[in-house]
């Protein structure tokens, strides 16, 4: 139902109506200047950021590219060169000579109005080391264009942002017009603001950027008349907070002093590649194991696990260097506390016993070797079914990462090198078919319950395929999520087409198809997919059962 105290539909169309067709004129005008000055160079945790922001990276990537462009690279003439300053930093400071150098290059480049009249430093936070510099260009000459040959087009970009944000941290700021603009239309009153760029600054370089709700104005005259394109009345609601992403994840740490520049990008890391928190379209999600760990935590060690805990700490070993604390004190202090906590958390904290495992049909789940009990287990891979007797037997029923029992296809059971049994396995990417006598034989192969139906549509298309060199069936591969045709004879033959190469080939004849093969791949493509619309629907109703239960309830 909609609140009349804060939405009156009734209304908005009574003013809708009194409006239409009357003429939409401009009753004021106010302009205001405002200058946008540049942001200060990059230190860790804002690289982090603007990589992940502008460029996609996540923290990790951001980092291991930036470690290899301070390293050194190959840039011909000058041999392995070190392309930017240590990028592990929280510290804002920068040398004269590195300042220097910049302003040269603005006032050859760009003329004397973009250059200020004297070197831009900044403050660094108190928390920041002052033994390193900015992140920088360790030299400025040193354009993106100058060395792009040399670079593969990650490091590029990366560089790029870098050396733009460096030589913009030395310009003048960016001259804007802010207008606010009301238009009156019979008795209505309509206010809207923007901005119009009089002097681009250091915007020359990093581009004139607008917030979300920013736009840039035309010129108007106060009594003009405006066009009536479209009037869209529009309800809004108050939005909970975003889902941190990494970039936001990162200036909270930042901000609450949870570890140390070189350490983001592993808290990152870690919580993901243990399956806390999962990435899904670039936001972070807590898995059900992350937030059992979590409770587990928070429940038994409280003080440690406050926000503020690292930050604390910080500040006790900046004293302890410059002499005002002991170390052996400090240390002291912690670990009386902590012993107790850790000794009643050995006492309090019971094993965690999963709930008791459930097929599809809801009813509990029996081990496949001795016919027990199941329950709800987790790994370094994610969640699956173990057995309740478990060390004594070792039954497991994998799940996919929807949390659903894995099916095996008999025929996919027999592997594809010795034609031995194969059984489940895990690993970063997700379940997989392995060769029970691994590591005799390493023979591998995708479940099909895990493949999206592209990937199957594809791998019927091109199925039952001949490689041209060596006689031997052709697989259908993805790398990076795009497919290509190889030989399954590799590394012995590297023969691969990618699906435009391969489809020529076969019209030509170069490659040869089995035709059955191909309706049998054809077959099962349709058959999966009229499981997964069936599996959806049944999904979608049992959802709305129990949403119509949980109403019922309610009432």
């Amino acid at each position: 139902e909609i609140d009349e105290r804060y939405f009156r539909p009734a209304e908005v169309d009574a003013l809708l109506g009194d409006i239409s067709g009357k003429p939409f004129t401009v009753s004021k005008i106010e302009k205001k200047e405002r200058r946008d000055r540049p942001r200060p160079p990059f230190i860790t945790s804002t690289l982090q950021q603007a990589a992940s922001t502008r460029l996609g990276f996540g923290a990790r990537k951001t980092m291991q590219i930036a470690q290899k462009l301070y390293e050194g690279i190959d840039i011909g003439e000058d041999g392995p060169t070190g392309l930017i300053t240590y990028m592990r930093t929280d510290s804002l400071h920068l040398s004269d000579f590195a300042v220097s150098d910049a302003r040269e290059l603005i006032q050859r480049e760009f003329g004397e109005k973009y250059l200020p009249e004297k070197g831009v430093f900044y403050k660094s936070s108190k928390r920041a080391q002052a033994a390193h510099e900015a992140i920088r260009p360790s030299s400025v000459a040193r354009t993106p264009d100058a060395v792009a040959r040399y670079l593969e087009k990650d490091q590029l970009r990366l560089y790029t942002l870098i050396w733009e944000r460096f030589l913009a941290c030395q310009m003048n700021p960016a001259v804007y017009e802010v207008t606010t603009i009301d238009i009156e239309a019979g008795e209505a009153l309509f206010r809207t603001s923007g901005k119009r760029l009089l002097f681009d600054g250091h915007a020359r370089i990093t581009g004139v950027k607008l917030d979300k709700n920013e736009q840039l104005m035309p010129v108007l005259e106060e009594g003009e008349k405006l066009a009536d394109h479209r009037i869209q009345p529009d309800q809004h609601f108050t939005q909970p907070p975003p889902r941190y992403s990494e970039a936001s994840l990162v200036k909270t740490l930042e901000k609450e002093g949870i570890g140390r520049p070189s350490t983001y990008a592993s808290i990152i890391g870690t919580i993901q590649d243990r399956f806390y928190v999962r990435s899904d379209k670039r936001r972070l999600f807590a898995t059900e194991l992350g937030m059992l760990v979590n409770d587990m935590l928070v429940g038994n060690f409280e003080r440690i696990m406050q926000t503020d805990f690292t930050s604390k700490m910080e500040a006790q070993l900046d004293k302890i260097e410059d002499g005002e604390l002991d170390w052996v004190e400090v240390l002291r202090n912690f670990y009386a506390i902590f012993a107790e906590e850790l000794a009643e958390a050995e006492v309090n904290i019971e094993k965690v016993k999963g709930k008791v495992a459930l097929d599809e049909n809801g009813d509990p789940m029996p081990c496949p070797i001795c016919g027990s009990e199941m329950i709800e287990r987790w790994s370094r891979f994610g969640k699956f079914y173990g057995c309740t007797k478990f060390p004594d037997c070792k039954g497991t029923v994998p799940l996919n990462r929807d949390g659903k029992i894995l099916r095996v296809n008999k025929e996919d059971l027999e592997c594809p090198e010795c034609g031995k049994e194969m059984v489940v396995r895990m690993s970063r990417r997700g379940p997989f078919l392995g060769c029970s006598t691994f590591p005799e034989c390493r023979g591998t192969r995708s479940l099909e319950s895990e493949k999206s139906l592209r990937q199957l549509k594809t791998e019927a298309e091109f199925a039952g395929l001949t490689c041209d060199q060596c006689g031997k069936p052709m697989n259908v591969k993805f790398f990076r999520g795009r497919p290509f045709i190889g030989c399954s004879g590799y590394p012995d033959c590297k023969n691969t087409y990618n699906p435009t190469k391969a489809r020529e080939a076969i019209e030509s004849g170069t490659l040869k198809r089995d035709e059955q093969a191909v309706k049998e791949a054809e077959e099962k493509y349709e058959r999966i997919k009229v499981e997964r619309e069936e599996e959806a629907k049944a999904d979608k109703e049992r959802a709305e059962n129990a949403k119509s239960e949980q109403s019922e309830e309610y009432v």
